[in-house]
């Protein structure tokens, strides 16, 4: 059995019925209908407990993100708006939209030194509701479910700059929250112009990604188009992948698939911001060791502001909040999960809404590192309420 609605085994059925009993407290925070359970059942296995944490994880993602601001109101920066890759352009045979990827068209030193990690994760996450309002659009007009897709990667030029860690580290961030926050929304994934090389890129690239998805994924070489029009019509596929399809004459497309490009350097935001680290304090955060900042939030809807870089070397950074438990020992819960940044090329900021009072902890971590310490240069500081700047959430 499939794991799909109208394809589910007895004790399939049953797991379903009783995973909308134990998520029900969360049910008016997601798309309620059995559909959509069943992705989580199925990421899982319809094990019932692991559906139930990693739903609940993403509800609370969600909500760290303020997804429904990066939805709808947030703008990306221009550099990724014209720069970084990728799109949605046409359906496959089955109704599923198409999404294309050419990596080796990416300006991967370009992208690091002028975005902010915050701002690539949220141009992905972006990506990855448009894709979810795609498959409601072609649902209403197939009036059958669709809810996955047929994605194209398309490897020419890739080359060993491609593997640059500072870039691949930001990208399996994205890749895992992909798995963890948008899992059975791939049908296939169709490599093409894959180069020698690509089995080493890919050796990078598979611990991040489930055993189900590196099963979907199909690697072409040069003579590709016979492969894609296998699944895709010819007038849904781009003429430059050999279908007969072109947007305002353009045979690539490009007004719908990104097509990445070389970034200017008056683009690079590190020279940009170093001019103003002076208002910034400066510590050492020792090899091995944290720096936990307490800060008191006495409004509710107050501000936690943060903007930081280090000298050399990346750094982990984290909010938690500290709770008192039943038996009147302290500790911390994790408000925004601790992630590595590499804020010495560019410095990192933000502001999260503290929707309690109590007392809240940013921690810079260097727990990670045996050898090296870091300098730190860094700001932190509450907001009173309405006054932090939705366009930096």
């Amino acid at each position: 059995m499939s794991g799909r609605v109208g394809d589910l085994s007895p004790k399939q059925e049953e797991t379903l019925k009783l995973f909308r009993e134990k998520v029900s407290d969360i049910l008016p925070q997601i798309e309620d209908d059995d559909h959509n359970l069943l992705r989580w059942l199925r990421a899982r296995s319809f094990n019932l407990e692991k559906a139930d944490s990693m739903l609940r994880n993403h509800v609370n993602f969600c909500k760290e993100w303020n997804i429904d601001y990066i939805r709808n109101e947030w703008k990306a920066p221009e550099v990724l708006e014209k720069y970084m890759i990728g799109g949605l352009f046409g359906e496959d045979k089955e109704g599923r939209p198409v999404y294309y990827e050419a990596y080796g068209r990416i300006d991967c030193k370009g992208i690091i030194y002028s975005s902010t990690q915050a701002d690539i994760m949220k141009n992905e996450l972006r990506t990855c509701e448009a894709i979810l309002q795609r498959f409601r659009e072609q649902t209403e007009k197939h009036g059958r479910r669709i809810d996955d897709l047929t994605m194209i990667l398309d490897l020419d030029q890739v080359g060993v700059g491609h593997l640059w860690m500072p870039f691949l580290n930001v990208y399996f961030e994205v890749l895992n929250q992909f798995e963890a926050n948008y899992p059975e929304t791939l049908k296939r994934c169709i490599v093409i112009n894959a180069p020698s090389m690509v089995s080493v890129g890919y050796n990078l690239f598979k611990p991040f990604l489930s055993v189900d998805t590196r099963s979907k994924v199909k690697f072409c070489g040069g003579n590709y188009q016979s492969k894609l029009l296998e699944f895709i019509n010819p007038d849904q596929l781009p003429k430059h992948y050999g279908g007969t399809a072109v947007h305002d004459g353009d045979p690539k497309c490009s007004a719908k698939i990104r097509s990445g490009g070389k970034i200017p350097k008056s683009y690079y935001l590190k020279e940009q911001h170093l001019s103003g680290s002076s208002n910034l304090k400066k510590v050492t955060v020792g090899y091995g060791a944290k720096l936990e900042l307490p800060f008191e939030v006495t409004e509710p809807s107050s501000g936690l502001r943060w903007e930081f870089l280090t000298e050399k070397d990346d750094i982990g950074f984290g909010v938690y909040r500290k709770e008192t438990s039943p038996d009147g020992k302290s500790k911390l819960v994790e408000v925004i999960a601790t992630s590595r940044f590499s804020c010495h090329m560019v410095p990192e900021s933000g502001v999260m809404e503290c929707d309690q009072v109590g007392t809240y902890v940013a921690v810079f971590d260097n727990s990670f590192s045996w050898v090296k310490s870091k300098k730190l240069h860094y700001s932190v500081d509450i907001l009173p309420p309405d006054t932090q700047s939705t366009s930096d959430l």
